[in-house]
């Protein structure tokens, strides 16, 4: 048994029993999709993925799904700290405006949601965050989303249609009625 090897079993030894077999089975999955690149440093990282993968399945399938996530957020450092205010925001209108169509739109905005619920459910999961920034963070997130995904919209449908006009005349915004 190598060092790595038996750093895992002691750490899932610390795990409560119920949660051990289910997360050994969640880290082989992981091993096997992402093969040697293991992003992790050292036996506090570990603990904490699998303190994670013993609480969300979401977040298993996530890295199950995209092996890379795992090493982009542990080398981004963004598991370990909160965002300054408008980050999300800032970052967000980045991959939004490499969209070329609905479609694709559709798509970046996805796969921004599900990278960021990963990373805050991490911090949630860990202690880092607190209440107030999970609550924020999910806030900033889903205002973003809709604002930035309905601009761009409104501005791709005024370039192709021509901009909306009420009875008076005057140009009208997209509104988002529910959600």
């Amino acid at each position: 048994m190598t060092s790595q090897q038996l750093s895992t079993t002691q750490l899932l030894e610390q795990l409560p029993e119920i949660l051990r077999d289910g997360v050994a089975q969640a880290w082989g999955d992981l091993c096997a999709t992402a093969g040697s690149d293991n992003p992790l440093q050292n036996s506090s990282q570990l603990l904490e993925l699998f303190t994670v993968l013993a609480s969300s399945k979401f977040i298993s399938q996530q890295f199950q799904r995209k092996p890379h996530l795992l090493n982009e957020l542990i080398a981004s450092g963004d598991l370990d700290r909160p965002y300054p205010r408008d980050e999300l925001s800032q970052r967000l209108a980045v991959v939004i405006d490499a969209a070329e169509d609905e479609a694709s739109l559709i798509k970046v905005i996805r796969i921004f949601r599900q990278r960021e619920m990963v990373r805050l459910g991490w911090r949630d999961l860990t202690g880092k965050a607190s209440l107030k920034e999970v609550v924020e963070t999910l806030s900033e997130l889903a205002e973003a989303a809709v604002s930035q995904g309905l601009t761009k919209l409104y501005q791709w449908h005024c370039e192709q249609w021509g901009t909306p006009l009420d009875s008076d005349g005057n140009p009208q915004q997209l509104v988002v009625l529910g959600m």
